[in-house]
């Protein structure tokens, strides 16, 4: 959030947010927050398919983990808020 709030350098805020979900280990543990705030950037940047490809890749993700349904949750959110 610092590169893209205070830096206002979304590229490299994009950037990180793909590094730190590509750097985790999913099969053993992740942090459903990570691709909700990763989804969320893209929404305030108005990529709607963005956000939606990276909350449904991190459903894909944390299936069978706890934090699947804080993740699952938002999702249906942005399809019925932002359906098309």
């Amino acid at each position: 959030m610092y590169e893209e709030l205070h830096a206002k350098d979304i590229l490299r805020a994009r950037d990180v947010y793909k590094r730190c979900l590509d750097v985790i280990p999913h099969l053993n543990f992740t942090f459903g927050k990570i691709w909700i705030l990763s989804a969320q950037l893209e929404v305030r940047q108005k990529d709607l398919p963005a956000a939606r490809k990276i909350l449904g890749r991190g459903i894909g993700m944390l299936y069978a983990t706890i934090s699947y349904y804080d993740v699952f949750r938002p999702f249906i959110l942005s399809n019925y808020v932002f359906d098309d």
